[in-house]
């Protein structure tokens, strides 16, 4: 488990995640995928998918949404 705070020069992404209290890559792929698996068919619409969830469910990671989709991309194994 990770600290509550994270340790100083910690990636913004790691800082907003915590905010949110997503302690992990994989934990915040487990809360986007069932919103964005059907998107998962290229980077163009899982990209879509992937902006709008955030605008719904997690605001605070909107800023942050290109890692985002490069995550769940290779999670998805989408190569194009």
């Amino acid at each position: 488990m990770l600290p509550p705070v994270p340790p100083p020069g910690a990636p913004p992404l790691e800082q907003a995640m915590r905010a949110e209290n997503i302690d992990s890559n994989y934990e915040l792929i487990r809360r986007l995928e069932p919103y964005v698996r059907p998107a998962a068919t290229s980077t163009g619409s899982l990209s879509a998918a992937t902006r709008q969830v955030l605008a719904t469910q997690l605001p605070e990671l909107l800023p942050h949404a290109v890692e985002i989709i490069d995550y769940l991309g290779r999670y998805f194994g989408i190569d194009d």
